[in-house]
C-alpha cells in the first residue's frame, strides 16, 4: 500500500513564498494531473497531503492555501477517470463548479464527481478534504448512475457516508494495512463497497457491499 506524505516544509527554505509554490504547484500537476492553480500573492503558502494507494482505489487527505483551481476540457482530455468522494473540513466555504451545478461547499459537506470532467474552485483561505477514489468503469458495475450528474451531493447524517468517512481515516493512518496482502485486499474491497453503497447501490449489490466488516477506528 504506497503510501506518499507531501508537506511545503519540504520546500527548499530560502525560496520566496512565491517560487516554493511555483515549485510545488509543478510537483503537484506532474502527480496529480493537469490544471490551473493560483495562490494569493499576499499570503502565505503552506500545504501538507497524504496519499494511500489500496489497489486501483485511493484514499487521501490534503490542506491546502492554494484558492483558486480549475480544470478545463484540455486538462481533462488524457486524464485519468476516476470518481471521487470528498468530505469538505474547511473553517472557511469553498465555490465549487462542475458541469451545470455550481455549489458552496462548507465544513462538513460531502460530494461524489467524476475528475475526468472540467471543474472549477474558489476558496478565500485554507481549503481542506478527505477523499477516496475508484476507477469510473469500475463503480458503474455497481452503480450505474453514479456519475448520472456532473456533481452529486451527499447527506453527512447517513450511515453509510460517515462510516465512509472514518473507514478513510482509518486508511490513511493505519500503517499495519500494508504488511499483510490479504489484510490489504480486505481493505480495497471494504472501501470499494462503501462507495457502492454511499453512492446508491441497490439489490444484489448492495447486499453484497452489505457484508463488507467495517473497519476499526485508531484509538483517539
Amino acid at each position: 500500500m504506497p503510501k506518499v506524505d507531501y508537506s511545503s516544509d519540504q520546500l527548499p527554505v530560502h525560496l520566496s513564498d512565491k517560487a516554493r509554490f511555483m515549485l510545488w504547484r509543478d510537483i503537484w500537476l506532474e502527480q496529480l494531473g493537469a490544471a490551473e492553480i493560483k495562490h494569493a500573492d499576499d499570503k502565505p503558502f503552506a500545504t501538507s497531503s497524504r496519499n494511500v494507494m489500496l489497489g486501483n482505489l485511493g484514499v487521501s487527505r490534503f490542506r491546502t492555501t492554494t484558492n483558486h483551481y480549475v480544470r478545463t476540457r484540455k486538462h481533462v482530455a488524457n486524464d485519468r477517470d476516476d470518481i471521487y468522494i470528498g468530505f469538505y473540513r474547511s473553517p472557511k466555504p469553498q465555490i465549487w463548479s462542475a458541469g451545470n451545478r455550481d455549489l458552496t461547499m462548507k465544513n462538513g459537506s460531502v460530494m461524489a464527481y467524476n475528475i475526468a470532467q472540467p471543474c472549477s474552485s474558489f476558496t478565500d483561505g485554507v481549503t481542506s478534504w478527505v477523499m477516496a477514489s475508484i476507477p469510473r468503469a469500475q463503480i458503474l458495475k455497481v452503480v450505474p448512475h453514479a456519475d448520472d450528474r456532473a456533481v452529486t451531493t451527499l447527506d453527512r447524517s447517513d450511515p453509510i457516508v460517515r462510516h465512509l468517512e472514518h473507514t478513510i481515516d482509518f486508511l490513511l493512518n493505519a500503517d499495519e494495512v500494508h504488511e499483510s496482502p490479504p489484510l490489504m485486499q480486505h481493505a480495497e474491497t471494504m472501501l470499494a463497497d462503501l462507495i457502492a453503497l454511499a453512492l446508491g447501490a441497490r439489490g444484489e449489490e448492495a447486499h453484497v457491499a452489505q457484508t463488507a466488516r467495517p473497519a476499526c477506528r485508531s484509538p483517539a
